[in-house]
């Protein structure tokens, strides 16, 4: 229980220092995986809760002979 304290403890400090960075004017990758997949959008901030999708997409079926990537760039289809 001491040692998970202190891994809590260790992150909580590093959140809070993420959180007083501001991510106004920084492009953003946010990556979400799954067990058979990975999801992503590149995101550029403009503030704290205003951004600009710049492109998103999916890798399906990682591992699969019918596996599948799609790459959506904005405004290019």
């Amino acid at each position: 229980l001491e040692h998970f304290n202190q891994i809590f403890t260790k992150i909580s400090n590093l959140l809070l220092i993420l959180y007083a960075i501001p991510i106004s004017d920084m492009i953003i990758l946010v990556i979400n995986c799954g067990s058979s997949s990975i999801k992503y959008q590149l995101l550029d901030m403009k503030s704290d809760d205003v951004y600009d999708l710049l492109a998103k997409g999916i890798v399906e079926k990682i591992g699969l002979p019918e596996g599948k990537v799609t790459h959506k760039p904005t405004g290019k289809e």
